[in-house]
C-alpha cells in the first residue's frame, strides 16, 4: 500500500524550496525581505465571495459545485465568473453584509505595524474584487489604516441597481489574477539587491504564488497546506498572524535593511572602512534616516549610494580650528571703600567670551 506523502514543515528558516538554487538563500542576512499576504481566507478568517454568493447569488450547494470543478472541469477564472454573476444585490448592501459576516484575525493589524516599524513592503494580493476588500478594510481597521494597505487584485463593474456585478481580471488567463505573475512582476520592478519574497495563503486561488516564494506560509487544514505535502513543497503552518510574527521576527533579526542593531553595525563598518578605525571606535555621527524597501522608491544602489554618502559625511574629520587665544588681560579697579585707589595696580584674567561684571548664561539641558 502507498503511504501519503508526509508534509515538509520548516522548523529553520534557512531551509529553502527545493527551486530556490540556493541553499544558504534563506540565511543571509544582506537581502530585504518583502511580504505579500492573501485576503479572503488569511486576513479574515471568511471568504468575501463565500459570504455574497451563499446570501444573494447560487447559493452555497452551487457555490460548493463550482468550487470543486475548478481546475477539473472549468478553469478558476470560468468558475468565478458564473459565481461573481449569479449576485443580485448593491455594493452598499453587500458591504453590510461583510460587516455582518467577516471577522479579522485579531493579530494582523499587529503584524501589518511591526512590518512598518522595520521597513518591511506588505501588498494583500488576491483573487477577489478590490472594492469589497477596500471596503472590508475601511470598516475593520479604519480608512486611515486601511488606506496605508496596497492591494493588488482584479476589479469590478457592478451595477448602480445590483443586478450586474462583472469581474475585470487583472491578467488575461485562465486564472483571471495570476499571483505568480504579480509576485515576479514585483521582482522585475526591483533594481538592485532581490528581495526575500515572504507569502501567506490558504487556497485554490494560492498555488501559483506558492511557486514565486522563498517562505510559504500556509493555513493549517486548507487547500493551499494539502497542495503542499501532495507536492513535497516546503511549507510554515499557521493558524493565526500571532504566530507569523514570531517567525518573520527570526527573519528580521541580523537583516541589515530591517534590524535597527544591524543597520547600526551595518553603518559603523562603513565607517570604519573610510576612517581606518575599529567599529566600535569609529564616529558615527547623527544616524541617517530609515530607509524602506518598497516598490517605487528608491532602488537598492541609490540606497546605498545615499548611505555611503551619509557615512562620509559622518566619518569625515572636522575642520581645523584656530587655537584659542589667552585671555588679554585689562586692569580692574578694585572697588573697595577706603582703598587709595592711586596706588591700585592689580589685575585679573577675564575668560574669553565672559565680560568683565557679567554671569556667563545659563545652559539649560538638552533634556
Amino acid at each position: 500500500m502507498t503511504q501519503p506523502p508526509q508534509p515538509v514543515i520548516l522548523q529553520n528558516l534557512s531551509i529553502p524550496r527545493p527551486s530556490s538554487g540556493n541553499l544558504a538563500a534563506l540565511a543571509e542576512k544582506d537581502r530585504p525581505i518583502a511580504v505579500f499576504s492573501d485576503f479572503d481566507g488569511t486576513i479574515f478568517f471568511q471568504d468575501t465571495g463565500h459570504v455574497l454568493f451563499d446570501k444573494f447569488g447560487c447559493g452555497p450547494e452551487q457555490r460548493e459545485r463550482l468550487d470543486k470543478s475548478i481546475g477539473k472541469t472549468m478553469s478558476f477564472r470560468a468558475a468565478s465568473e458564473e459565481l461573481w454573476g449569479s449576485l443580485n444585490v448593491t455594493l452598499p448592501e453587500a458591504i453590510a453584509e461583510l460587516k455582518k459576516k467577516l471577522t479579522i484575525d485579531p493579530d494582523f493589524y499587529t503584524f501589518f505595524e511591526y512590518l512598518q516599524t522595520h521597513d518591511i513592503p506588505f501588498t494583500v494580493i488576491s483573487a477577489g474584487m478590490k472594492p469589497l476588500l477596500r471596503a472590508a478594510l475601511d470598516e475593520f481597521l479604519g480608512k486611515e489604516k486601511s488606506a496605508k494597505i496596497k492591494i493588488v487584485s482584479n476589479d469590478g463593474e457592478i451595477s448602480e441597481d445590483g443586478t450586474v456585478w462583472k469581474p475585470i481580471w487583472r491578467h488575461d488567463s485562465e486564472l483571471g489574477h495570476d499571483k505568480a505573475r504579480s509576485v515576479q512582476e514585483f521582482r522585475d520592478s526591483v533594481e538592485g539587491v532581490q528581495p526575500k519574497v515572504v507569502f501567506l495563503g490558504d487556497g485554490v486561488s494560492d498555488l501559483a504564488a506558492a511557486s514565486q516564494a522563498d517562505i510559504l506560509f500556509a493555513r493549517r487544514g486548507l487547500a493551499l497546506e494539502e497542495y503542499c505535502i501532495e507536492n513535497m513543497i516546503p511549507y510554515i503552518p499557521y493558524n493565526r498572524f500571532k504566530e507569523i510574527i514570531v517567525d518573520v521576527k527570526k527573519l528580521v533579526k541580523g537583516n541589515k535593511y530591517h534590524d535597527p542593531e544591524a543597520k547600526e553595525a551595518a553603518r559603523r563598518a562603513k565607517i570604519a572602512q573610510l576612517t581606518g578605525l575599529s567599529p566600535l571606535t569609529a564616529a558615527t555621527g547623527d544616524k541617517p534616516p530609515s530607509k524602506g524597501f518598497s516598490l517605487g522608491a528608491a532602488s537598492s544602489d541609490e540606497e546605498d549610494e545615499d548611505e555611503d554618502s551619509d557615512v562620509e559625511a559622518a566619518a569625515k574629520p572636522p575642520a581645523p580650528q584656530s587655537p584659542p587665544h589667552s585671555p588679554p588681560l585689562k586692569p580692574v579697579l578694585d572697588e573697595r571703600p577706603g582703598l587709595d585707589r592711586k596706588h591700585s595696580t592689580g589685575t585679573v584674567p577675564v575668560p574669553a567670551g565672559k565680560p568683565a561684571g557679567k554671569l556667563a548664561p545659563f545652559e539649560e539641558d538638552d533634556a
